[in-house]
């Protein structure tokens, strides 16, 4: 009757049937078939064992005369049943879980000095390889005529490798699972030429699509990260990395790098919100540089159609690319290169500092600037010798200084000349003259300002 007692209550779990076999002995014999399970308790932490308690209570008390009998035999047992080795057994059972779930800790630990071994032996073929793909990056990309801020590289370092082999949540077979041992990085200055850079990667890498992925994140961070085979590679199995972000989008990563942490669901839940504020900033800042870069070209295009229908726009930086391109001042820039003899250039002439000095002038709009050009435009020749003159002896300036002559040069000329020869009153000239390099050659200092106006005035009347 005890036995078939016993097979009653005898459960299903591997690991409670090998605690029962090891008491069942000294637990059957006496006639109390119960269960028996494998829990540690602070006396039996204070000795380094292990004790036995009861489980499945329901079945087990029957009457209190029967627990107090248990309560003894189980702790009479526990020694014995350290000594036939359950703990061990025990301990070696979870092990052996933990590797069917994770693909074998037992095997990454083992092979983890070979593979360590095995790419600190291919470092140099790693190194020429990247170096090769590196270049061939940065020729497609300027080839296509995409801008971008940067193209850079990197090898893994054996430290970094060793660190993400032994990472618990993946499996690593061979050193060449491991698919970002080379990896790349392009950063675009807009968010729309990543669809430009990823076509290109598409069409001209053998990229791993099962392994590639674009890194979205609900906050607006994304980074498009493709595997890609490479020809002659090491192995047959090599792949390498390749990362495609904005500007934005890489200081975004940067920073969350050296902060040490991944904003993800284990970050504290404060912390994460105001790292997503951040992002949605970053993403808004994208969208507007994209918009802003196409209000900019749209700008370009109405202020050339403006100027061809002689309509008047503000003097700026937009309104003044458009304007020097009029062949009437092209022909005039031309006119002032040939008199230094020097070359033309297509580069503009510093648009910042000539947007103020026209306005300083007094020419506010494109038409304002295009009539003082009819005025004063064939005098600019006659004039060059006097001015360089001048700015020789109150500049410390040569003509020979001038390397070449950028487009809307000649406007300079223009400028002083309207007003040195207008008509206002010469002390009016004087005081114009006076602001216009106070707040351009000289600032802070309107002694000079003053007196170098006044000296340009008597060099060119």
């Amino acid at each position: 009757m005890a036995k078939n007692r016993c097979q009653r209550s005898r459960p299903s779990c591997g690991l409670v049937q090998q605690v029962y076999r090891c008491v069942v002995d000294g637990v059957a014999q006496r006639k109390h078939g119960f269960d028996v399970a494998v829990d540690r308790n602070v006396a039996g932490k204070k000795q380094g064992i292990a004790v036995i308690r009861t489980v499945n209570e329901p079945h087990q008390r029957s009457n209190g005369s029967a627990d107090a009998r248990i309560s003894a035999t189980v702790a009479k047992r526990s020694h014995e049943a350290k000594r036939n080795g359950v703990f061990l057994w025990h301990e070696q059972h979870r092990e052996r879980q933990t590797e069917a779930a994770h693909g074998s800790a037992h095997l990454i630990s083992a092979t983890l000095p070979p593979m360590l071994n095995e790419y600190e032996a291919q470092l140099g073929a790693l190194q020429a390889l990247g170096e090769r793909l590196h270049g061939e990056l940065r020729a497609l990309l300027s080839g296509a005529g995409v801008p971008v801020q940067f193209v850079t590289w990197r090898l893994k370092s054996p430290a970094s490798l060793k660190a993400k082999l032994a990472r618990p949540e993946k499996t690593y077979r061979q050193l060449w699972d491991v698919t970002d041992l080379v990896a790349l990085r392009v950063a675009t200055y807009f968010e729309d030429h990543l669809e430009q850079v990823s076509r290109l990667v598409e069409q001209h890498f053998r990229v791993d699509f099962t392994h590639s992925a674009d890194k979205t994140k609900p906050a607006g961070y994304r980074s498009i990260h493709y595997v890609c085979a490479a020809e002659q590679g090491p192995h047959p199995d090599f792949r390498f990395e390749l990362q495609l972000r904005t500007v934005l989008q890489h200081a975004w990563a940067e920073v969350e790098h050296d902060l040490g942490y991944k904003v993800d669901d284990a970050m504290p839940e404060a912390i994460r919100r105001r790292f997503s504020r951040v992002a949605g900033l970053l993403e808004i800042a994208d969208q507007e540089f994209v918009s802003i870069r196409r209000d900019l070209v749209s700008s370009r295009e109405l202020a050339r159609a403006t100027l061809r229908k002689e309509g008047a726009l503000p003097i700026d930086l937009v309104s003044l690319e458009a304007l020097v391109r009029e062949p009437e001042i092209e022909r005039l820039d031309r006119e002032v290169a040939r008199a230094l003899d020097v070359a033309f250039s297509e580069q503009p002439f510093f648009p910042d500092y000539l947007v103020k000095l026209l306005r300083l002038a007094g020419l506010e709009n494109t038409r304002e600037v295009l009539a003082a050009l009819q005025r004063q435009g064939p005098s600019v020749p006659g004039a060059l010798p006097r001015y360089f003159e001048f700015a020789r002896r109150s500049l410390g300036f040569a003509p020979e200084s001038v390397a070449q002559v950028e487009r809307g040069y000649s406007l300079l000329f223009v400028a002083l000349l309207d007003v040195i020869r207008g008509d206002a009153l010469a002390i009016s000239k004087a005081a114009q003259l006076s602001k216009l390099y106070l707040e351009t050659d000289f600032p802070g200092d309107e002694r000079k300002a003053q007196r170098i106006a006044a000296e340009l005035m008597s060099a060119l009347q």
